[in-house]
This record gives structure tokens, sequence and C-alpha cells, in this order.
């Protein structure tokens, strides 16, 4: 496929423009779909990841109920966490364009991945997202951490180290927020579902391909898969930390499978190809060492749909 046998597939120059508001012209979009119901289904990420008053920041209307954030790289004093796993944002190389915080350029074009720090339109700094409940009226900032800072600021805990961090220990400014696909402005609000949604791109067959060669032995081809789709996200090409058999293993490659395809709806999938979903920590998730946790239960509803259904081992 990379050699233009099933077709002429390319990558693309840059990270963003197979999820930009022109991705259908994409030759690294393999699989998109476009419909009426796939308009409301991407409005989940607006309605999901960011705060009730990102609106400000995005210079757009918006409606959301801050419910997502990416899964924290710091514990409550600012330490990094020591699991193998996890800590996406902070695995993101701090020259990575990915990196820089979103900020939309009009004219359909838009730079950086993430809502983080001082939540000022950039382009635009008299509107501000403010906060509605712990820090009400106040600039919001969001952090790579997760935790209820607020019973520390008002005394009610003696240190940072005395907070707990889980997924129910959060704030209204808990967690970096991801934007893969742009938000135009409200002046440009006619275009703002005009991205098909992806469901497959062109990088996902070099990162396959590159596991394969990885599990096969072949690391040097791994990595210059990897590599050649690294490349576009720094600037002129300049990739200060490319994978290299010294440092491909397999946590390298998941890294790599996670920054990449960070909301793309397959990590889930990948801890489990490579053993790690149940034998592994991160974050507030302790290993289980439970294989019967690869597999979700059937739900007794299809199960009472079709008799011919038996629930999975140990449900």
């Amino acid at each position: 496929m990379i050699a233009g046998e099933y077709g002429y597939y390319r990558l693309e120059d840059t990270w963003n423009r197979v999820f930009g508001l022109e991705n259908m012209n994409s030759p690294e979009l393999v699989w998109g779909v476009y419909s009426k119901t796939a308009i409301r289904e991407q409005k989940f990420p607006f309605s999901d990841y960011y705060h009730y008053t990102s609106f400000q920041y995005f210079g757009a209307d918006a409606s959301s109920n801050n419910g997502m954030h990416l899964q924290p790289s710091l514990d409550p004093e600012g330490n990094p966490y020591t699991s193998r796993l996890g800590r996406p944002y902070a695995k993101f190389h701090e020259d990575d364009l990915r990196k820089k915080p979103y900020r939309y350029l009009g004219n359909k074009q838009s730079e950086g991945m993430f809502l983080v720090g001082e939540q000022i339109n950039p382009n635009n700094p008299a509107q501000r997202s403010l906060g509605t409940e712990e820090y009400r009226d106040q600039l919001l900032v969001f952090v790579d951490q997760v935790a209820r800072f607020s019973e520390y600021y008002n005394g009610n805990v003696p240190s940072l180290g005395d907070l707990r961090s889980s997924i129910v220990d959060g704030e209204e400014n808990s967690g970096v927020r991801l934007i893969k696909r742009p938000r135009p402005f409200s002046a440009e609000k006619s275009i703002e579902w005009d991205s098909y949604p992806v469901i497959y791109r062109f990088a996902e067959v070099y990162y396959t391909l590159a596991e394969c060669e990885f599990r096969a032995g072949n690391s040097d081809r791994a990595a210059e898969l990897i590599n050649e789709v690294r490349k576009r996200n720094f600037e002129n090409g300049a990739d200060p930390d490319p994978v290299n058999p010294a440092n491909l293993d397999e946590y390298r490659m998941l890294d790599e499978w996670m920054i990449e395809f960070i909301g793309e709806s397959r990590r889930r999938g990948d801890l489990i190809r490579w053993n790690k979903f149940v034998t592994e920590d991160w974050w507030d998730h302790e290993a289980t060492n439970d294989p019967k946790y690869n597999l979700f239960p059937i739900p007794s509803s299809a199960r009472a749909g079709n008799p011919l259904l038996e629930q999975n081992p140990d449900y």
C-alpha cells in the first residue's frame, strides 16, 4: 500500500490537514465518514472535552460539559508519575508542533492540539474563559494534574502530598484538553462540521507495518517507518528525539502509538494487543492481572435478544 499498489495514498506534510476542514481532499484519509449522523457524533468532543466557558477561548459558539481531559502526567505535588505507561501530554517533545496551545488561524487553518495553561483567547485577549465552580470568576488555568487543589488552598489538608488524584477527584481546571479537529470562529460557523470523521488514515499503515517489523526483529526498518511519520511534527522536519534501534522497545512502541493516535479510540486495543491492559499500572489504575477484563461483558439486553449468545468468561 505504501508503494501505491492499492491506491495513491500518502502522508500529509503536516499533522493536522488530515483532520482539517478540507480533509475530504486529503491523500492521507483512507476512510472517512460524512453524514448528518456523523455531524452529530463529531460534536461530542466539543460538548465533553471543554469547559463551560471554553467558547470564550475559541471565539466560537459552543456548549460544553467540562467532562473529559487527558490522563495527568504529574501528581498533585508536580512530580511525574513513574509508571511506564500513560502520561500522554508529557510524552510529546517540547518542540513538537502539536504541543502548541490550540489556535484557530482563520481561513480553515489552525495550529496546536491542546487547551493548556491560561485560557486566554490567542486571537482576542479580551475574551477569557473564567471558572464557574471552584475557581468562580477567576481565569481558568488548565494543568496537567488532577486533584482537589482547592482543599489545599482553603487549608483543609496540610500539604499537596495529602491530596488524592483519581478519576473522581478532579476540579474544573483539571487536565489538559485535546482538540484534533479545528473549531472555527463564530464568523465561520457555516463550515464548523465540514471535516470528515477520520476512521482510518495512512499513518496507521506505517505504524502497523512498523510494529510488524519490530516484532520480526527488524528494529531499523521499524524506526525508519515511525520516523517518516514523526518528522512532520517538528519545524523543518528536525526531530530531536527520533526512534532508533537503541531506544525502540515495547514501551517506546506503545508511546508512539499513543501520541500519534491520541483521541482516535484505539488505546485500549493497543494495550490488549501488547498484553499490558491488565498487567500494568498507570495513574490511578492498578494492574488487575485478570484477563477477563480484556473483554467487555455482553449486556443482558443483547443476550435477551439472542439466546445463542454466551456471556464472556468470569462475568
